[in-house]
């Protein structure tokens, strides 16, 4: 699987999380570890409007192969927008692996790091 690929499916969760669709991000995800309740509360606590992020995202992702696993999996840090400061504090994690029998999208964590 391409960086590209990768890339393309970060974006579209966190499309997906700007504007709401809590439920559309966990049917994409294999594995939580968080609730679509636990995502909601972390985003009304944050206090702020948010929206997609802009069309250079992919340059503040930080997006990590991991050594040594297979199937090859990357771990990914990727950052929210909101519209009072842009580029948040607030970061979404996963993990995405290539298995055999496809996409294996796991999401760690919503947080302020």
């Amino acid at each position: 699987m391409s960086t590209e690929k990768v890339q393309a499916i970060v974006r579209r969760i966190v499309d997906l999380i700007s504007v709401g669709e809590y439920d559309s991000v966990l049917k994409l995800c294999s594995i939580s570890r968080i609730s679509e309740k636990d995502i909601s509360r972390v985003m009304q606590n944050y206090g702020r409007t948010f929206v997609r992020p802009p069309s250079n995202f992919d340059e503040y992702l930080d997006l990590i192969a991991i050594e040594g696993s297979f199937p090859p999996a990357w771990s990914i840090r990727a950052p929210l927008w909101t519209v009072e400061e842009g580029r948040s504090d607030l970061t979404l994690e996963l993990t995405i692996a290539n298995a055999p029998e496809g996409m294996v999208i796991e999401l760690d964590d919503l947080r302020v790091p």
